[in-house]
């Protein structure tokens, strides 16, 4: 029997209950220029309150494509089920509402060949622009990532992030106890923490339509809160100065007009007024 070939790439999609943004990543995934022998897709749906298989079914004859299934457990562990499924060299996770253009695994592809050993993350695009909650969250994360990423090849932190699966697995995985958030955050700071590098890729552009409301944007940020104080007692990450949040606060005025940017300096003030209330939570409940 002819031994089947180990595709170059694993994609792992985490989702819960979110049917119509599945479907679009997946329609996306089915047009990427890249050979279906070279890549597989594991979706795993994380308790989702109804059965995705009508969802994900007809793609299965378009790209190579499994569907598991587990108790609701958050997105860490979700992620980490499908990695442990996965045959690939390198596993790329990604979200169920996000769109990645047709040279997405190319574009990997070619920093693999220059950085084999390395975790490589694209760049985030809110394509939500009315929303001012997406808008802002956007801005956090491009600050957050031109902080952490002065060279691009000796970064700190990315997200939609792909890496050699054998040294996911061997680093444990995401971290499950950040059910809450961050597992992405605490994954980067022990991949660096061991010596490991990050390459921040801009040029790899990932469309993302997360829509928020004051509640899910306060949700968002209060788990973030929470996954920063266990980074903390881990002894990840670090201490930012007083001026990285003046000039977070500051950052709308470059990449806004005034009004919006007013209104999107203040909601990244209520983001760390959120971040704050979640760390105050978890040390309240550790003490």
């Amino acid at each position: 029997m002819k031994e089947e070939q180990q595709p170059r790439f694993s994609v792992v999609i985490a989702t819960f209950s979110r049917p119509t943004q599945l479907q679009i990543a997946l329609q996306a995934i089915s047009r990427l220029n890249y050979s279906r022998s070279q890549f597989e897709v594991i979706v795993v749906d994380d308790g989702s309150a109804f059965p995705l298989d009508a969802v994900v079914d007809p793609f299965a004859d378009r790209i190579p494509l499994r569907l598991i299934c587990q108790r609701n457990s958050g997105c860490g562990p979700a992620r980490n089920a499908g990695a442990r499924l996965a045959r690939g060299r390198y596993v790329a996770f990604t979200d169920d509402d996000c769109v990645h253009g047709p040279d997405w695994l190319t574009r990997l592809e070619g920093y693999f060949e220059q950085y084999p050993d390395a975790m490589v993350g694209g760049l985030p695009v809110n394509v939500l622009i009315s929303n001012p909650f997406s808008a802002a969250t956007q801005l956090l994360i491009d600050y957050l990532l031109l902080s952490a990423n002065p060279e691009t090849t000796s970064g700190e932190f990315v997200n939609n992030m792909a890496m050699p699966r054998e040294m996911f697995v061997g680093m444990g995985g995401f971290d499950v106890t950040f059910s809450m958030s961050a597992e992405d955050r605490d994954l980067c700071d022990r991949w660096v923490q061991s010596g490991k590098r990050i390459v921040f890729a801009p040029e790899i552009l990932i469309d993302h339509a997360h829509n928020l409301n004051w509640r899910t944007y306060w949700k968002q940020h209060f788990g973030y809160g929470r996954g920063a104080f266990h980074r903390r007692r881990k002894g990840l990450g670090r201490l930012q100065p007083f001026g990285f949040y003046v000039r977070l606060l500051l950052f709308p005025i470059t990449r806004q007009r005034w009004r919006p940017a007013i209104r999107s300096s203040f909601l990244l003030g209520i983001a760390q007024v959120a971040t704050i209330a979640g760390l105050l939570r978890e040390w309240r409940k550790w003490r």
